[in-house]
């Protein structure tokens, strides 16, 4: 709940411009550096379960109570009420086919995959499109961002250090050619070609 409140407040703050980014979580070491538990994969897809549905309670117009395996709130009170209606896009991240993309096709309304390639992505594209029949969802729906490292150079050459990555588990660089025209119309043609919003960072 004091997640939902903190994205609330953020919202009302920045004139109804917040995201509820979220996620089964997937960086251990991050985690055990900042003092974050990180409980086995089974029990954070069900808190992740458990806290999109406290989240469609808390922005809806109920406070009813809320009674989960992991999760239990007496009241689901959100008061003052977020800016967004009905509220805060739900940005969930990952790429599992069975978990993830049936919880973006339920509760998210916008996804956001590592960029390993266009054909990786129109893979959890097509996934994304099955899932969403399944629960009777337009596909078109679902926002659709990448997470990526574009590299911006004056002339168009990759420098030696793009190859490496600061820290583990750090996304792949999106390597879409060279040159920001050819960049940015590769990135469009693809999404037109399937019907699909031109993806994009969620910061962009």
């Amino acid at each position: 709940g004091l997640l939902l409140k903190t994205v609330t407040k953020l919202d009302v703050l920045s004139g109804g411009r917040a995201y509820l980014g979220i996620g089964a979580a997937w960086n251990e070491d991050e985690h055990r550096g900042l003092g974050v538990p990180f409980p086995p994969l089974k029990e954070r897809f069900e808190l992740l379960e458990e806290t999109l549905q406290v989240a469609h309670l808390m922005w809806g117009d109920e406070n009813p109570p809320f009674e989960g395996k992991h999760l239990h709130l007496a009241e689901t009170l959100n008061s003052p009420q977020a800016l967004t209606k009905p509220h805060p896009p739900i940005l969930i991240g990952g790429t599992g086919e069975e978990k993830t993309m049936r919880l973006i096709a339920k509760y998210g309304d916008a996804c956001n995959f590592f960029a390993r390639g266009m054909d990786f992505l129109r893979q959890k594209y097509d996934v994304l499109r099955q899932r969403c029949d399944e629960v009777g969802r337009p596909y078109s729906d679902i926002e659709k961002t990448i997470m990526a490292t574009v590299l911006l150079t004056q002339d168009g050459k990759k420098p030696k250090w793009a190859a490496q990555r600061p820290f583990p588990g750090q996304p792949p660089r999106l390597d879409l050619g060279t040159g920001p025209q050819r960049r940015k119309a590769h990135r469009h043609t693809e999404a037109r070609k399937r019907g699909d919003q031109p993806p994009r960072s969620p910061g962009a």
